[in-house]
């Protein structure tokens, strides 16, 4: 895909060598980066392992060698010897390192430089076009903040003495301009004061100088910057200070700071990471998930692998791959020490998806289970050969092996065209086959009849309705319909209470009131709601003994006459 990325150093020879001679030389190497991220920009002519086009995806890196975890360590593309630069960085017992990296695509591979920085985390690097050399600035050692200005060559480091120092900072953002060529320091705190500081400073190849925007973002530290090189500008994303954070973006054209005002920006909690990927053509921010900045809109982009979310990591564009490189980072646990890509990929394992059954299901021995299940291709890998359940058979159908048991497993492999393999599984239980309970017969059965309360009401308040007790020669579990009958105006009435379930252990009192509705019908027709008698009618379906409804068999009809009298409101329908 990025072929013509490999020519650089030939198109650099070509466009003025190894001098350095300011001016012109700058010019040419300016010229050089350009043509590189136009080739960046070109369109990618994929040729898919299957008919459809794959989504740029993340993917881990397992090198043979690799730095030890770390934190806030500088990382940037040297583009004069074609290969990523990692320096420094912080231990999770909080050790200031002074390792440097490189990193060929495949491999990092440490340098023992004869010169070095002295061990510190937070330091900022990026290219300089200038000098065709990586500069690296400021940083905190174990004395604080420092404003040393280093350079690297490829082979070893040089530390400088500009006319003007960078201020000492901690933890500023930089970034690379190559529509000017100069590199841009913007904000930080203050080394002793703890000041927040909206500075913007830039560096021309041989000195610092502050410059004086007639705007700029509000003062802070730890803000995700980087160049967009579509649309050819810096982008500045979030940062905090002591007692805030910011999830606002902002625009650097080479002379002022803009502020954009997107829709939805990512969530931010301080030391993001951002950088140019030419798989989607816009800046990717990471930190618990993955962003896309497209010079207008931030869009959550939804990625089959997605890095641990962290923060303070190291991210950079490797054109020579056309690759995100992310390593390391704080995941609010563990320092981190893991190398990730982010792109088109082309050695991810298929995938394997059982939809049906659900796994943990329990199951009864010989019952036919049906399992489904598919594969599909990685988001950049080949074809699927085979897609086989671990009982033989071919998607999108299996069965679960249920001839014994005990736990059981089903297995769904994919295996690629190339060998690769993905795998599936659920886990589920065979049991055997539970006896139906018997219901056995309940001697005996329901009698029912009324009762006087002693006191009679206690403090509620008075109302009318009826007291019932139901009787039984043991303890009896029974469903009951109650219901009554009463004289109205036009006749005979009923009224339906609602059913309930009842456990009677020899004696259950049970206390109704009457409706509104049924007293004035009793009032228009007897002229008195107390001392009317009504018929109390009850269907009741009792319950052998067993554990399940459909033990409830036995039906019992009872009647019986009782008087109208005052209950309390606050007990009636409620157990004694």
């Amino acid at each position: 895909m990025f072929k013509s990325l490999r020519a650089s150093r030939k198109l650099k020879e070509d466009l003025g060598g190894k001098e350095r001679t300011s001016g012109s030389s700058k010019v040419r190497v300016l010229l050089g980066i350009l043509a590189t991220l136009v080739l960046l920009l070109a369109p990618a002519q994929l040729t898919p392992a299957d008919p459809g086009i794959s989504a740029p995806n993340w993917a881990e890196q397992f090198p043979t060698h690799s730095p030890v975890a770390r934190e806030a360590a500088a990382m940037a593309y040297d583009y004069a010897n074609q290969e990523m630069v990692l320096f420094g960085g912080r231990t999770g017992a909080g050790l200031h390192l002074g390792d440097t990296w490189t990193w060929d695509g495949d491999n990092w591979r440490q340098f023992a430089p004869a010169h070095s920085p002295s061990p510190r985390s937070d330091a900022k690097m990026a290219f300089d076009p200038v000098t065709e050399q990586l500069i690296l600035v400021g940083g905190t050692t174990n004395d604080g903040a420092t404003d040393e200005t280093w350079t690297w060559d490829g082979n070893d480091w040089t530390r400088l003495t500009p006319a003007t120092p960078a201020p000492a900072l901690f933890v500023p953002s930089i970034a690379t301009d190559f529509a000017s060529g100069n590199v841009i320091l913007f904000g930080g705190s203050s080394a002793g004061t703890g000041t927040m500081r909206n500075w913007t400073w830039v560096w021309d190849g041989s000195t610092w100088s502050e410059l004086s925007p007639a705007s700029s973002p509000p003062a802070r530290f730890g803000a995700a910057m980087a160049y967009d090189q579509e649309n050819q500008e810096i982008v500045l994303f979030g940062g905090g200070t002591m007692t805030s954070i910011f999830d606002d973006t902002w625009i650097w054209d080479g002379s002022n700071w803009t502020q954009k005002l997107p829709l939805r920006s990512p969530p931010f909690f301080g030391g993001g990471s951002m950088a140019f990927s030419p798989a989607t053509n816009t800046l990717i921010h990471v930190m618990g998930s993955t962003w896309s900045w497209d010079g207008s809109i931030w869009s959550a982009l939804n990625t089959w692998a997605q890095p641990r979310g962290r923060f303070n990591a190291s991210l950079e564009l490797d054109p020579t791959s056309g690759k995100l490189l992310l390593f390391g980072g704080n995941d609010a646990q563990s320092i981190r020490g893991d190398t990730w890509t982010f792109g088109f990929q082309s050695d991810q394992d298929p995938v394997t998806e059982i939809t049906s059954p659900a796994p943990g299901g329990t199951y009864e021995i010989g019952e036919s289970v049906p399992v489904s299940f598919s594969c599909e291709a990685a988001p950049d890998g080949p074809p699927v050969s085979t897609c086989l359940g671990s009982d033989g058979s071919p998607a999108p159908r299996g069965f679960l092996d249920t001839s014994k048991p005990g736990p059981g497993t089903f297995t769904v492999i994919a295996t690629a065209s190339d060998g690769q393999t993905g795998s599936a599984s659920i886990f589920y239980e065979v049991r055997k086959p539970t006896p139906e309970p018997v219901c056995r017969a309940v001697p005996g059965g329901l009698t029912l009849q009324s009762f006087a309360l002693r006191p009679p009401l206690g403090d509620g308040r008075q109302v009318p309705g009826l007291r019932v007790r139901l009787s039984a020669t043991g303890r009896v579990d029974a469903e009951i319909a109650p219901r009554i009958a009463y004289g109205s105006p036009n006749g005979r009435k009923s009224f339906r209470y609602r059913a309930r379930t009842v456990r009677v252990n020899r004696v259950r009192k049970l206390r109704y009131r009457l409706p509104a509705k049924v007293r004035r019908e009793m009032l228009r027709s007897q002229g008195a709601v107390y001392g009317n008698r009504v018929t109390f009618r009850l269907r009741a379906r009792i319950k052998a003994r067993g554990d399940r409804p459909a033990c409830y068999k036995r039906p019992e009809s009872l009647a019986y006459e009782l008087p109208v009298v005052a209950v309390s409101s606050r007990v009636a329908l409620r157990r004694r």
